[in-house]
């Protein structure tokens, strides 16, 4: 084993497997803030949009009916609350239309739409207004005359630009949301390939840790082995040596014991010769 490997601990390993782990969570994480927060900004940008630049048109359109309405039923019936009630119709979709022009990310396309809304704005109010007098004034003829002539040509012509005017924005309005909708799922796909390549890596260095950690492990395993087989034999030499040991020592004492009994039976043969 290297000096390197000796360094390269078990411990360690362990260590630097976690230590991947963590890093493709915390990838994976950085991953999905980001692209959630692309998916956020865009659909706020598209609700902005539609707060600050469609709600706007939709309020002249509708001030618009409102004053045409309300001039309707003054020529009906006279009565001077309608009249007002024009007046106050027509100038708020004018200021409404005169706003619109400077509000902060208007599409350029409807500025000179705007603009020209606020001229014909005043064609019409003007026109209502003769109207109205001579409605007030009692020349019925004269005040048809001048709504067929003049309001409603008018009127057609605001209907049309305000018309023009809210199908660019609403195109425009969709195409947000479209982006918003593509940024959703460009998202969603990013998480996926982010979470398969965390699978990949992270099985890819599951196996080259467990590689790399088994290896010196089996290593251990077979310096231990041979150990324990030298330890063996060491042991089962110093066994047989103890057996030829006490045979010697059986030998020794067979032999002992024959002396004895040769002395023994010396000792009696003289004690008989001197009798």
């Amino acid at each position: 084993m290297s000096a390197e490997d000796s360094e390269w601990t078990v411990g360690r390993r362990v260590g630097t497997g976690f230590g991947i782990g963590l890093v493709l969570v915390v990838a994976v994480t950085i991953v999905a803030w980001w692209a959630l927060g692309r998916t956020v900004a865009s659909y706020e940008s598209a609700i902005q949009q539609r707060k600050g630049v469609l709600v706007p048109a939709l309020e002249v359109k509708s001030a618009i009916r409102g004053a045409n309405v309300d001039f309707l039923r003054y020529m009906l019936d006279g009565d001077r609350q309608y009249a007002a009630s024009v007046d106050s119709g027509i100038r708020y979709a004018r200021t409404t239309a005169a706003q619109a022009q400077t509000t902060a990310g208007m599409v350029a396309a409807t500025t000179q739409n705007w603009q020209q809304l606020v001229v014909l704005l005043d064609q019409w109010g003007t026109g209502m207004d003769s109207s109205m007098a001579a409605r007030g004034a009692g020349n019925q003829a004269l005040a048809m005359s001048l709504r067929a002539t003049t309001v409603q040509p008018t009127r057609v012509r605001v209907d049309a630009l305000v018309d023009q005017t809210l199908s660019t924005l609403t195109a425009h309005i969709d195409s947000l949301a479209d982006d918003a909708g593509s940024h959703a799922s460009a998202a969603r796909n990013t998480l996926v390939v982010g979470a398969l390549l965390a699978i990949i890596i992270g099985l890819i260095s599951a196996v080259f840790l467990s590689r790399a950690i088994n290896r010196p492990l089996q290593e251990s395993a077979n310096v231990i082995a041979a150990s324990s087989a030298e330890i063996l034999a060491s042991t089962t030499e110093q066994a047989a040596g103890i057996n030829e040991s006490m045979a010697a020592v059986t030998e020794t004492v067979a032999t002992v014991d024959e002396v004895a009994q040769t002395a023994a039976q010396a000792a009696q043969r003289a004690k008989a010769l001197a009798e």
